[in-house]
């Protein structure tokens, strides 16, 4: 069952991606065709790059732009209209969120990657944990 869900939570999160990816596209036409730029967290940056990769190799007229520099560089980008996505890992503050809205935009705001923190440790004399 928390398969199913975990599957289901991919699947939503993926579809809500080409959504918002799909609607930033209709506004993005210039002379070399569509062109989006994404801006912010660097966590999740690899696995964007391959979804960017993925969906190239679909819609090469398409170009996708993703530049890291954290979460802060992704809502200052996207506050000031340099890019039409800004990605910050930690949910935007409410003060960031309401000049977001200030500008006469509606932003959206959902996750898009979920990570894990794994604790490592070594304790000496000890060669299995049962």
């Amino acid at each position: 069952m928390k398969e199913i869900k975990n599957k289901k939570l991919a699947g939503m999160v993926m579809a809500a991606s080409i959504l918002i990816i799909g609607i930033t596209l209709s506004g993005c036409l210039g002379e070399e065709g569509t062109i989006l730029r994404t801006t912010g967290a660097t966590f999740p940056q690899y696995q964007i790059q391959k979804w960017i990769d993925v969906y190239h190799e679909s819609h090469p007229d398409v170009k996708i732009e993703y530049e890291g520099g954290g979460s802060g560089h992704g809502q200052d980008a996207f506050l000031n209209g340099l890019t039409q996505i800004g990605r910050s890992d930690p949910p935007v503050k409410e003060d960031t969120w309401n000049k977001f809205l200030g500008t006469g935009d509606q932003p959206l705001q959902f996750p898009e990657v979920v990570g894990a923190v794994v604790i490592s440790y070594n304790v000496p004399g000890v060669s299995s944990l049962n």
